[in-house]
């Protein structure tokens, strides 16, 4: 039904014109939300607030793990980046790199004496877009 505006002059629109504006409306803010919604999980991923080292120490205060993370977009924080493991006298235990929570890269396990007990090769780390 078309109600004319009698102070305009001018049709207004009638209730499929509204409807039809507020689904292409709707359409429009799911397609700019999905494009921003990868933005965002993007920013997430690269902004320095979210990356995070996370430090533990034995109970003689010498450091026992130092491990890097990241804040995912379910807020919550992965293994991204370089963990480092240490035997209770300081010296490196473990060495291995993280993205997005796999293990990848190089990995080094030392004895306490210093010696290399293995060393693997996990494959490239995948790019961190």
């Amino acid at each position: 039904m078309e109600v004319i505006d009698p102070v305009v002059g001018q049709r207004r629109p009638g209730l499929r014109q509204w409807v039809a504006r507020i689904v292409i409306a709707l359409s429009v803010l799911l397609i700019v939300g999905i494009s921003l919604g990868s933005a965002g999980i993007r920013f997430l991923t690269y902004h320095p607030i979210t990356a995070r080292t996370r430090v533990e120490y034995y109970d003689n205060g010498v450091v026992e793990s130092a491990v890097e993370q990241r804040l995912n977009s379910d807020l919550n924080y992965s293994r991204h980046g370089t963990a480092r493991y240490f035997y209770p006298s300081g010296r490196l235990k473990l060495e291995r790199q993280w993205r997005f929570g796999i293990p990848c890269g190089v990995s080094r396990l030392w004895a306490e004496d210093g010696t290399l007990i293995y060393e693997v090769d996990l494959g490239p780390c995948p790019d961190d877009r």
